[in-house]
This record gives C-alpha cells, structure tokens and sequence, in this order.
C-alpha cells in the first residue's frame, strides 16, 4: 500500500487555484448552457425604459426661513430627510480646510439639552443614525429623529472642547483620505474639471 503525501506550500497553493478554476469553468459552462445564453456574440442593449421621477412639493417656508421641500413616495413606510446648505467645503478659506467639517461635526458633539453621549443614545434607542446632514427612518420613530436633528441645528453648544474633538476627528479622516491611492488622481481630475 502506497501512501502519498499531500501537497505543501506552493504545491498545494497551485493545485487549489486548478480546482478553483475547472470548478468555475464547469459552472460558467453549466450556468450559461441552461440559461441558453449564446456568449460567441454580444447582449443586446434593451430600449430605454421611461423614468416618472416623483413630484416635488414646492418649498414650504417657515418663519425662519427654513424651506422644506417635500417629494412623497408611500410605497415603503421610511422617512429620509436630507439637510442643504448654502455653504459648504467649497466655501473653507485658504488655510481653514476643513473648516465646513469640523463645524458640521461640531453640531452633534452636545447641545443646550443633551450632551453628546445623550444624543448617541437616544439615536441608538431608536435604531437611527441621526447627524446634522439628516437621517433615514421609519415613519413611525420620525418624529423622535426630527426631535433629535432639530435639537442639533437650532440649539448646538459649540462649545471649545466640542470643536476641538472634531478638529481631531477631522485631521485623523483627512490624513487616511490623503493616503489613499485614489486622492491624488480625484483632485488632479477636479482640478482640471473646475480649475484650482
């Protein structure tokens, strides 16, 4: 009786992607073969399907000049409320980038009611990722989200503690963006597309 040993290393390795690769191969094969897909030519592109975009409520403007846009689709029970500015990154001087981030992030570290451990909590208790960009529930916890974002944006305390965190918080994101491989090659685009 002859033992044989099995495979190491590299051997083994190579065996492995063999059988990996016959398995995939028979599968394909098999897949294609009784979906009856002809793959000697290329799919043909269907016609353009219409798009009904949902309507747009125009602005409800309250007293202090908050516009609310409004675009209803009741085919799921979930509320998504996006918050718009008119400034943004774009607009951080020369020297101060990041200055939009870390003001935007500001909002959430406490307000005049609730610290920031607090806000986490009450978001947390209801299952919902509130930030002062906005939030996606479900129609029956919107109103404790709206609760929550609209404490952030109307009553943030700003304090120096809180806007130091975030400056942390945004120079660490900033130093992971920048070793990105796709950093470079985004701003040389953007740069071109819309100038330094």
């Amino acid at each position: 009786m002859t033992c044989r040993r099995a495979p190491r290393g590299r051997a083994r390795r190579q065996a492995i992607v063999a059988i990996a690769a016959v398995v995939t191969t028979v599968l394909a094969s098999s897949s294609a073969a009784s979906q009856g897909v002809d793959r000697s030519r290329p799919p043909q592109v269907p016609a353009a399907r219409p798009i009904a975009f949902p309507s747009v409520h125009m602005p409800t403007v309250l007293s202090n000049g908050l516009r609310i846009y409004v675009v209803e689709d009741h085919s799921v029970p979930v509320v998504s409320v996006r918050v718009v500015t008119t400034a943004d990154s774009t607009f951080d001087p020369a020297g101060k980038e990041g200055l939009y981030a870390v003001t935007l992030g500001a909002l959430s570290e406490g307000t005049s009611s609730r610290s920031a451990d607090q806000l986490a909590a009450a978001a947390a208790d209801i299952g919902t990722r509130v930030t002062p960009a906005g939030f996606t529930t479900t129609t029956a916890l919107f109103p404790r989200a709206l609760d929550l974002l609209a404490d952030m944006l109307v009553r943030p305390r700003l304090d120096s503690a809180a806007v130091q965190r975030r400056k942390t918080v945004q120079s660490a994101i900033t130093r992971r963006v920048a070793q990105s491989p796709v950093t470079t090659p985004r701003h040389l685009f953007y740069a071109m597309l819309y100038g330094a």
